[in-house]
């Protein structure tokens, strides 16, 4: 970007760093796209026109006609544009102190206006953080930008630097002064100032435009354009003539756009090659600020990604890894414990089936750089996942994310990107690892994506349960919900109350003391995955009647909870206030489904009491929901419940607190979600992804291409309405599902659930779903979970013999682990 002179109409130089034209993966298929954005001197009430090209790639660099950007007022007051490898915009606005965001696409968003700290004339951006400079050459920094929080942090640091230039990109930012000094600095944690220092080599004065793209300079100089590598002490290189007064430059360098003194606009696919000219008209003079990308499709597609990224854009050329024994993950931001268990897991499950020896290529300076900015580690609702990934930066690949649960997420998509080239490179053939050049700008659609677990019906050991949850991290999920107690068991124990376990245990091994779940709960959390439990009252309780018959109601062989009696009251505020000190996070589960109100109508004694008291025994359950709900919330918690104990109370959103989460069990129960989101409550979905049903679909084998077609959303309703939907979770009861078939159960099915929860609402192709997840389910055969088929589909092929990949067959299926008994072959 280059400063502007005092005031507006003098040229504004910008530099972008745009994926809008690259190959874009949407709805699991790669598409073209791409865009050359400009500023023209044409004013208009507020400031000055822009114009944009559209379908802009490096076969057809000229794309479409130039047309008008949709604008409002704020937008057209802009001065010079800029874009983030996310393709959010950003521009300046010389007459006050503001700062512009458009999110991507480009000019059909409004724009949100930034308080700036000085009059910016020049503003550069990347996907976690934004340069801007004033007329005074004041280099200000914004960080902590990101897709949860595209708008970062406050203006947290700044350098007098007498700049004429800056530019951005995910893996480096700069300055050039008006010596023709070169200045660098690697992105930082927010809060943490950049560490500037100066590039060395030949000073290039002049400059009016700078752009950058990590790995390359290009400046644009009354002579023409010069450009540099990154880390090289060679010095600036004349690639083209006559003067240029603005230059961009594209992710990885590929493209270069320049506006000529005159306004007119040339591109060129690299540095050194030749510019094409673009048609210029009076309408298309772009002497006030230029904004390109120019990308190239997805040559083939080979990515296999569960679940499918918000956005990737794929690049020419590769990354390549040689040895994966000396391939390094490099935390670069803020540590904490949780990063460095994460970096030595997937040290092992990024590499795992690479032979070392056949790697004969050793590039000892290939890793990764884990950038978490900031250090927050709340695990909740709240919790900012979204991460970005690039594979095209030198030496290292980058990943970036806010927090280290993002970090987290980013960690198991780059380890897919290894284990992809992997299996379409067998290692007997290719001596290196070839990743392609990529940019992955990554967050979840839904903040709730969770699996709920059975261990009352079926006591699941520990190991099966760390198994689950080692499962649900490769797929992103981040909420394991336990039912631990029902009608057949009662397996956790309680210091207030060990008679519970004792009496409703299946056996005496058979229980969660309270180090078991501490330990359930780390090996959770390490994975950025909470654990919610749930305590299912009033109903559902016959294990509770064993060691506390005086205040249950039986009928036959069950019994619920009797709510008419106090002391009931009391052993579930000591219960609860046990349970939520073991189970740290903010929301428990207090159940509420399938209460028989017509065994309470059947005993004298709670008759009685409905008549002393004028109520109905309809009423009662409401009665006792109260009276709980105001027990667990005094106690510090945030409730879940089934969606009985919303249709059985008068006033929901009062009983319950605007904070209490409705989870939706009845099947694809869409008027109950509609219901419970006009109420005001938020709500999940659970009763479409019932996996522990099997063959639901029309297909055997194929169940999940039922559940990849719900949308928890699809309901009549407002925005607002849909809003309040914060997910939903799978569930596998323990009816016919122990330790021995739950992962074969869950898995691939659960797959279909973790991506509808995690992707945009438009990824819905079965057919690319169907080949990522059989490479998936291969994955974690792989990594020992012995996930099932995912059902015959079409071989990838038009013709021949198909691979092993497109029949379904993996090569860990012939692991077949089994010992016959001794003396037997």
């Amino acid at each position: 970007m280059a400063r502007m002179a005092g005031c507006r109409g003098v040229f504004a130089a910008v530099m972008v760093l745009s994926v809008l034209s690259a190959a874009r993966v949407s709805n699991g298929q790669a598409v073209q796209g791409g865009a050359i954005v400009c500023v023209t001197p044409e004013e208009i009430p507020g400031g000055y026109a822009m114009l944009v090209r559209n379908n802009v790639t490096s076969t057809t660099p000229k794309g479409t006609s130039w047309s008008p950007a949709v604008c409002t007022a704020a937008d057209c007051s802009l001065v010079s544009v800029s874009m983030a490898p996310s393709g959010a915009a950003w521009g300046t606005n010389n007459d006050d102190k503001s700062l512009f965001l458009s999110m991507p696409p480009f000019g059909y968003n409004a724009w949100m206006s930034v308080a700036a700290p000085s009059m910016l004339v020049s503003v550069a951006g990347s996907d976690n953080h934004v340069l801007g400079l004033d007329a005074k050459g004041a280099v200000f920094v914004r960080q902590g930008i990101s897709a949860v929080q595209p708008l970062g942090t406050a203006w947290s640091s700044h350098a007098s630097a007498n700049a004429l230039a800056v530019a951005a990109s995910n893996t480096l930012l700069a300055y050039m002064d008006q010596n023709g000094d070169t200045f660098t600095a690697k992105p930082t944690p927010v809060g943490m100032a950049p560490s500037w220092s100066k590039l060395p080599g030949p000073r290039l004065p002049g400059c009016l435009s700078l752009a950058q793209d990590g790995s390359h300079f290009a400046c644009a100089t009354g002579n023409g354009v010069y450009v540099q590598t990154v880390g090289t002490t060679k010095g600036w290189s004349l690639v083209s003539t006559p003067a240029v007064r603005a230059v961009t430059m594209t992710q990885y360098g590929q493209t270069f756009a320049v506006v000529r003194s005159t306004g007119a606009v040339l591109v060129s696919d690299a540095p050194g090659r030749p510019f094409v000219s673009l048609d210029t008209t009076s309408a298309a003079n772009c002497s006030n600020g230029i904004a390109a990308n120019i990308g190239t499709p997805l040559s083939d597609n080979t990515l296999s990604i569960v679940p499918q990224p918000a956005s990737v854009a794929v690049y020419p050329g590769n990354y390549t890894i040689g040895n994966p024994a000396v391939f390094s993950f490099v935390p670069t931001g803020v540590q904490s414990p949780i990063l460095t268990q994460a970096l030595a897991r997937y040290q092992v499950l990024t590499f795992q089936g690479a032979d070392s020896k056949q790697r004969r290529v050793d590039r000892s300076d290939a890793g990764l750089d884990v950038l978490v900015l900031t250090k927050n580690e709340t695990l909740g609702l709240e919790t900012d996942e979204s991460y970005t990934l690039d594979t095209g930066t030198v030496p290292h690949a980058l990943l970036t994310a806010n927090t280290v649960f993002g970090a987290l997420r980013g960690l198991e998509t780059f380890s897919q990107l290894v284990q992809s080239a992997l299996s379409s490179s067998p290692q007997n053939q290719v001596p290196v690892i070839l990743l392609p050049n990529i940019s992955i700008s990554d967050s979840p659609r839904f903040a709730y994506r969770g699996l709920m677990i059975d261990p009352a019906r079926r006591f699941l050991p520990l190991k099966a349960i760390k198994a689950v949850l080692d499962g649900m991290s490769y797929e992103k999920l981040n909420v394991l919900h336990m039912h631990i107690t029902d009608d057949q068991s009662f397996p956790l124990e309680l210091k207030q109350h060990p008679e519970l376990a004792k009496e409703g245990a299946f056996h005496p091994n058979l229980v969660y003391s309270a180090d078991d779940v501490q330990e359930l709960v780390t090996y959770a959390r390490n994975r950025g995955i909470r654990i919610i439990p749930e305590i299912d009252t009033p109903g559902h309780s016959t294990s509770w009647s064993w060691s506390h018959p005086e205040l249950a109601t039986v009928c036959g062989t069950s019994a619920l909870l009797n709510p008419t009696v106090n002391a009931t009251y009391d052993l579930l505020a000591d219960v609860w206030s046990e349970v939520g000190q073991a189970f740290p996070d903010d929301y428990v589960f207090l159940g509420g489904d399938e209460v028989s109100t017509s065994c309470w109508a059947a005993d004298a004694n709670v008759t009685a009491w409905l008549k002393e008291h004028g109520i109905t025994v309809s009423q009662l359950q409401a009665y006792f929901e109260e009276r709980l709900v105001h027990t667990v919330r005094g106690q510090g918690k945030q409730l879940l419940v089934w969606q009985e104990v919303f249709q059985h109370t008068d006033t929901p959103i009062t009983t319950l607190g605007k904070d209490a989460v409705v989870s939706v069990w009845k099947g694809l129960d869409l008027k109950t979600l509609e219901a419970v989101t006009a109420s005001g409550l938020r709500a999940l979905l659970s009763g479409a992804w019932y996996l522990s049903n099997l063959n639901s679909g029309t297909t055997w084998g194929r169940e999940w291409v039922d559940y990849y077609a719900v949308d928890p959303q699809r309901f009549n309703g407002t925005q607002a309405q849909k809003d309040l939907v914060l997910g939903g979770h799978a569930c596998i009861w323990g009816e016919a599902c122990d330790a021995t078939n739950i992962i074969p159960r869950l898995w691939p099915r659960l797959s279909a659930v973790s991506e509808r929860l995690w992707s945009p609402a438009n990824v819905t192709d079965t057919t690319d779903a169907a080949r990522r997840f059989h490479t998936h389910r291969c994955l974690m055969r792989q990594r020992g979970l012995a996930a099932s088929p995912i059902g015959l589909f079409e071989p990838a092929v038009a013709s021949g013999r198909a691979s092993w990949q497109s029949r379904g067959w993996c090569p860990a299926d012939i692991d077949f682990d089994y010992n016959p008994p001794t003396g037997e072959q």
